[in-house]
């Protein structure tokens, strides 16, 4: 609603063939639960008025339109992450985090950390937010989401040495190298 504007008091640009008429909300009224909220876009005024009585309503989508991913990098390795889409691309350890341009629910988006030469890559947290990891403990390491359903945060280990021993008990059941 713009309320510079009357009769309608919305722009007909954006909002074609509208009736300058009240508009219900999804809003119940917290004071008057048998009471809704709604949006006169004849007057631009809003109010509450009783469930039952009449007016318009228009299909709208709620929440969280946008999302974004947020890029850490730890460790004492050296080399560049970058996404696509989403513009990121620095070179760590100049830099240890960014975050991507806002996008569209359901985007698709490929992290990729690269190292330098005698250094190991590895996703930390990426399977854990819902990403998909591939090459980790290589020099070119993607964490990966085929369709993003809120924003997102993951760490990258760029190092020299791929840190086996955190996976060690895993692997051999034991705590000793």
């Amino acid at each position: 609603m713009d309320r510079s504007r009357f009769n309608p008091s919305i722009s007909t640009a954006y909002f074609p063939n509208k009736v300058p008429s009240p508009y219900w909300s999804s809003t119940t009224n917290a004071g008057f639960t048998d009471s809704a909220w709604l949006v006169h876009f004849y007057y631009s005024t809003d109010g509450a008025s009783i469930k039952s009585n009449i007016a318009y309503v228009r299909a709208v989508r709620g929440g969280q339109c946008k999302v974004n991913v947020r890029v850490r990098v730890l460790g004492n390795g050296k080399g560049v992450v970058t996404a696509v889409p989403g513009e990121i691309d620095f070179m760590h350890p100049a830099t240890s985090e960014a975050v991507s341009t806002l996008l569209a629910l359901g985007t698709e988006i490929v992290l990729t950390a690269t190292a330098d030469e005698y250094f190991t890559t590895y996703w930390l947290d990426c399977a854990s937010a819902g990403g998909i990891v591939s090459g980790n403990g290589t020099s070119i390491a993607t964490c990966s989401f085929s369709s993003l359903d809120s924003s997102k945060s993951v760490t990258a280990i760029l190092s020299r040495d791929f840190p086996w021993p955190m996976f060690l008990p895993a692997i051999t059941n034991s705590t000793q190298p």
